[in-house]
């Protein structure tokens, strides 16, 4: 089922044109951008968008700019892990793993110091559960984590879908061009 939806989505998205692409992702950053709890966090983690996901570019910015705490994550392709590394600078950022513009790990955050973490996705669903690439780093990644996630998407990305997994990670937010909706955990 997973397979499925990820396989239509994906194509969905990468049919998105990219004016529609900058008009969405700006609209989403904006939403970011003026929400209180993302105003409230002094660390962020953020990820480098591919595949035509939301490009969180404007945020990155304003982070770096307020001196606020900006988080990567890097992948470990040996134990399908992510560690999340501070950067100073999107300079700080090079090609790695998957084609993903990763930081180096010399900087090293603490997970339990993270306020906010935005995470990418495939799909979501209503019920604040995602859909990856099917690797289950960020699941891993987020399992005991206690801060606050929003998963960001384009609104066609949310769909119905009823195949969670017990180790599967639900999250307390999904933004997209449209709103911020907090989900209501089980």
């Amino acid at each position: 089922m997973k397979d499925i939806i990820r396989k239509e989505i994906i194509e969905k998205r990468s049919r998105i044109t990219k004016e529609q692409k900058e008009e969405w992702s700006q609209s989403i950053c904006q939403q970011i951008l003026n929400w209180d709890i993302f105003q409230k966090s002094k660390s962020v983690m953020l990820y480098s968008s591919i595949r035509n996901e939301v490009d969180l570019s404007a945020v990155v910015e304003k982070l770096l700019m307020d001196k606020k705490t900006v988080i990567f994550p890097k992948s470990i392709k040996l134990n399908k892990r992510l560690v999340p590394c501070i950067i100073k600078s999107i300079s700080d950022l090079k090609l790695g793993s998957y084609g993903i513009m990763e930081p180096e790990e010399n900087f090293i955050a603490n997970k339990d110091e993270i306020d906010l973490i935005l995470v990418p996705g495939v799909a979501f669903n209503p019920q604040g559960y995602r859909i990856g690439y099917g690797a289950g780093y960020y699941d891993r990644f987020l399992e005991g984590f206690k801060g606050i996630t929003a998963g960001i998407a384009y609104s066609f990305q949310i769909t119905d879908f009823n195949c969670m997994h017990e180790h599967d990670a639900q999250l307390n937010y999904i933004i997209t061009e449209n709103a911020i909706q907090k989900i209501i955990k089980n």
